[in-house]
């Protein structure tokens, strides 16, 4: 039982690394459309990101991976942004990974009008979100979660087109106000705006995300093989 116990646990670490370290694979091989936001420009290049946005077009829209580290409060909150005009918090559909001391983590869409806090308006998940596609994970003082959005949507009668149009992509990380009347994130501590227009869908994303997820099972299974294998031998030894 013990070395089932801590055969899992191996298993389950190994898991979160190859994870981590397979989203920024998926940047460098251009599997996804990526952006992030660090130190330096080159973050994705580098894997050092402070919070990272990984996009692939999927069978029912366009799948968003977020990734941060590290959390540094309980109330906590990393968002990606989609910009009509290349205006940073200017019509804005944002979208908000948000980790609460009373609620625990989630995802919650957001519609930006203007940098004031007070113009940030909550958005019914169904408008823009595919149903049942938000995951949220707090581990190891970071924090992920996925989301995909649908093809196209309009909010406050501006429509998304992800499929024909182009859009900058912002990134921000702030506070959560979990205590407020009406939920919902405070302004930003820290954004990037990107410089350039993405097309969000570019023909080698859903082809070369399967095969990478692939990869990363492969990788995942050696790595737990491999570890399981060091465990048994050092467990035997020590009995």
């Amino acid at each position: 039982m013990v070395i089932i116990k801590a055969l899992l646990l191996i298993f389950l670490i190994g898991g979160t690394y190859i994870q981590a370290a397979t989203l920024y694979d998926t940047c460098k091989d251009k599997a996804n459309t990526c952006f992030g936001m660090g130190a330096s420009d080159d973050c994705v290049q580098k894997g050092s990101c402070k919070l990272l946005a990984a996009i692939v077009k999927v069978k029912t829209g366009y799948k968003f991976n977020l990734h941060s580290k590290p959390v540094d409060t309980d109330t906590t909150y990393m968002a990606v942004g989609l910009s009509t005009d290349g205006i940073a918090m200017k019509d804005v559909a944002v979208v908000s990974c948000q980790k609460s001391s009373t609620a625990g983590g989630g995802v919650q869409p957001y519609w930006a009008t203007t940098k004031k806090s007070s113009a940030i308006t909550m958005v019914p998940p169904a408008d823009l979100v595919v149903a049942g596609s938000e995951k949220f994970l707090l581990d190891n003082n970071e924090m992920s979660c996925e989301f995909t959005l649908k093809p196209s949507f309009t909010i406050s009668n501006n429509a998304f087109d992800l499929d024909t149009k182009k859009y900058k992509i912002l990134l921000a990380v702030g506070e959560y106000d979990d205590l407020a009347t009406n939920l919902k994130i405070k302004y930003h501590t820290a954004r990037k705006l990107s410089t350039e227009m993405f097309n969000l869908n570019h023909a080698s994303g859903a082809s070369a995300s399967t095969s990478n997820t692939a990869t990363a099972l492969r990788a995942k299974c050696s790595s737990a093989l491999f570890l399981m294998t060091i465990v048994t031998w050092t467990l035997f030894y020590l009995h």
